[in-house]
């Protein structure tokens, strides 16, 4: 139901200073559905890396292999980074665990972990 969603934070993707790469648990199956999402709120990125959809490694460990891949499949070394988000903070975690300068930042005006229907107690 993402595709609904309000964005955030209206300052991710939006400094040309930056090349932007997001990567994201979504399964592939969910790409197109993803990309026009991004592109109607404006948001703009270099690369968009997805899980594949028969993966079912937990989000760190998945973000961890995508971070690998950066410099295997795109050239980018971390060293390159400027910084790293995720609205997951044992994500965050990770990155910085890995070297990298990181802070929690939701895309999305809805958490992901969260039932929407189900009352405050």
């Amino acid at each position: 139901l993402s595709a609904w969603d309000r964005l955030s934070n209206a300052r991710i993707a939006h400094d040309p200073a930056f090349s932007y790469i997001i990567f994201t648990a979504r399964p592939v199956l969910y790409r197109a559905i993803t990309e026009e999402w991004l592109q109607r709120w404006g948001v703009f990125y270099e690369h968009l890396i997805m899980r594949n959809n028969d993966d079912h490694t937990p989000s760190v460990d998945l973000k961890k292999k995508m971070l690998n891949w950066l410099h295997d499949h795109y050239g980018i070394q971390r060293s390159d980074i400027a910084h790293a988000y995720d609205d997951r903070p044992d994500v965050v975690g990770m990155y910085i665990y890995e070297g990298l300068q990181a802070s929690v930042l939701s895309i999305h005006d809805v958490c992901a972990y969260t039932n929407p229907n189900k009352e405050a107690a």
